[in-house]
């Protein structure tokens, strides 16, 4: 009995001395895996840099050599977990969801901080070129402004007036409709500014004719339909108001 309680002592303590000799080789392991990881992440980000840079025979060398420093620590990173408890490998497994959760994150913020610097500089862009009455050019950059900000409602909204100043009604409706989508009250954004250009040019059925879609867009059918027909009473081979009463009549 009392060689059977010895032996049973006995292999307690050797579980429990394998069992710390187990986890003080998951500590090391654990350790080992966070400067690998360090050191990738600060890898990773100066590749990305880089990839940004113009090419020279400098940078390309660069860059091969930190791909292979990246390959090598993935590597090692696989075999370091491989050599992990099943729990450490869960447990590590799961902070390293959390970890990449975060980075991604911080990506994100830093890509939409950059998106963000390039619709500044893209507007100033788009402002010049609307002053200049450059409106396709001026289009072609508000639209690559709602590419990069989808929720830019003003963008949206010049956008909508360029492109119906310049004739192309179908694609100003669809500007001015994303707009009041994003914001309904822009729907009075739309209007006021054909009343003023009517007001400085009374005589100009072009402009009229432009407050006639104004309405038709933010649905004032019958007042569009005025607007039309007085654009044809001031010029009654204007384009754009018979279309205008086309589209009302057919719609």
């Amino acid at each position: 009995m009392k060689r059977r309680l010895a032996l049973l002592l006995a292999l307690g303590a050797l579980r429990a001395s394998l069992l710390l000799a187990a986890d003080g080789r998951d500590e090391e392991l654990l350790r080992a895996l966070a400067v690998n990881r360090t050191l990738l992440e600060r890898f990773e980000s100066e590749f990305s840099l880089l990839e940004g840079a113009s090419p020279s025979p400098v940078v390309v060398g660069e860059l091969e050599n930190l791909k292979t420093k990246i390959r090598a620590l993935k590597e090692e990173s696989m075999r370091l977990q491989a050599d992990l408890t099943p729990e450490e490998q869960a447990r590590d497994f799961l902070e390293e969801v959390v970890r990449a959760s975060e980075g991604d994150r911080k990506t994100k913020l830093k890509r939409s901080e950059a998106a963000a610097t390039r619709a500044g500089t893209l507007h100033e862009r788009g402002l010049r070129l609307v002053a200049e009455r450059r409106l396709d050019e001026a289009a072609s950059v508000y639209e690559e402004i709602t590419l990069l900000d989808p929720d830019d409602d003003q963008a949206f909204l010049i956008l909508g007036h360029v492109r119906l100043l310049g004739g192309r009604y179908e694609k100003a409706a669809e500007a001015f409709g994303n707009a009041m989508h994003i914001d309904p009250e822009n729907v009075g954004e739309i209007v006021p500014f054909y009343d003023n250009l009517v007001l400085q040019s009374p005589d100009d059925d072009q402009a009229r004719a432009n407050l006639g879609y104004a309405h038709l867009f933010t649905g004032d059918v019958l007042k569009a339909r005025e607007c039309f027909k007085e654009a044809l009473d001031q010029n009654p081979e204007n384009p754009s108001a018979a279309n205008g009463l086309s589209v009302i009549d057919e719609g």
